[in-house]
């Protein structure tokens, strides 16, 4: 009986510990979209997304949450922006304690080549928010492709440039 009652409680925490993890992406998603809508029309620091450059935030048409340009396993994007002959592609992932590494930013590729695939844009920006950062690798992967992230603390900061509220200190 007790092991029984350990397992149902063990089993029911995993799924807490589940839907909150599902959650915390959720919150940074949303967070995501404020920026690219509280910033448009403006040139907003390089800083704070780990570039050398400032970065041209356009006027949006639209800025959609969980966007699937297509069937099948991964295609599910984030946050999808679009403003004319241009398209944002965004990704979050809040994972504490790991630092995101190269199969992130590839998958966010693969995003972007669904997006370039079914609405031909101009230009296609990707932009991922990783909590922890990248590994070094994945750092000179984004500079090589062009990926704009922003960690943690670059990502708090560019939200009070923004006049927004910050993330919430979520473990």
């Amino acid at each position: 009986d007790r092991a029984r009652v350990r397992d149902d409680l063990r089993k029911e925490h995993q799924g807490i510990e589940r839907k909150f993890h599902e959650y915390k992406g959720y919150l940074a998603e949303v967070h995501l979209s404020q920026v690219l809508l509280n910033g448009q029309n403006s040139t907003l620091p390089g800083k704070f997304f780990n570039s050398g450059r400032d970065v041209a935030v356009p006027r949006f048409t639209y800025v959609r949450h969980r966007v699937r340009p297509g069937s099948g396993r991964g295609r599910e994007i984030d946050v999808l922006g679009a403003a004319g002959p241009d398209q944002w592609v965004c990704q979050s992932k809040w994972t504490v304690g790991k630092k995101a590494g190269t199969d992130v930013l590839r998958h966010l590729l693969s995003q972007a080549e669904f997006v370039r695939e079914e609405k031909n844009p101009q230009t296609i920006r990707m932009w991922l928010f990783a909590h922890d950062g990248l590994t070094r690798e994945a750092e000179d992967f984004a500079r090589e492709h062009g990926i704009l992230w922003s960690a943690r603390p670059e990502f708090d900061a560019l939200l009070r440039h923004l006049g927004l509220r910050t993330l919430p200190d979520l473990g």
